[in-house]
């Protein structure tokens, strides 16, 4: 990964020069906003589900992307799936101080 985007605490982004072939070319990034549950909501509509869930206010959003796939393949499926997996896991670290980390996805 080379970093092309890099703003402390507010944004960091990366793009793919080397590895997976499906990867090379892609960009990944991380980008946080912090607000009250109003204001987040009203600039971010897609997220009202999680706001809804949200106890603290004000409150942080980390919108995440990774951007510039070549074509929807099994490996971007499994991808989609893996990240998920790792956000939800930074998710619960942030709130509960507990995450559940997937150290074995790729092991057989």
């Amino acid at each position: 990964m080379k970093i092309t985007i890099l703003k402390p605490f507010e944004w960091v982004e990366w793009a793919c020069v080397q590895g997976a072939q499906e990867w090379i070319g892609t960009t990944i990034s991380f980008k946080l906003y912090e607000g009250d549950k109003k204001t987040l909501l009203k600039n971010h509509p897609e997220i009202q589900g999680q706001l809804e869930q949200q106890v603290n206010n004000p409150c942080t959003l980390l919108s995440f992307h990774h951007n510039n796939w070549k074509d929807y393949t099994p490996m971007f499926a499994e991808c989609s799936y893996t990240w998920a997996q790792f956000l939800s896991s930074l998710k619960r670290f942030c709130e509960t101080s507990k995450g559940k980390p997937w150290p074995t996805q790729h092991r057989l």
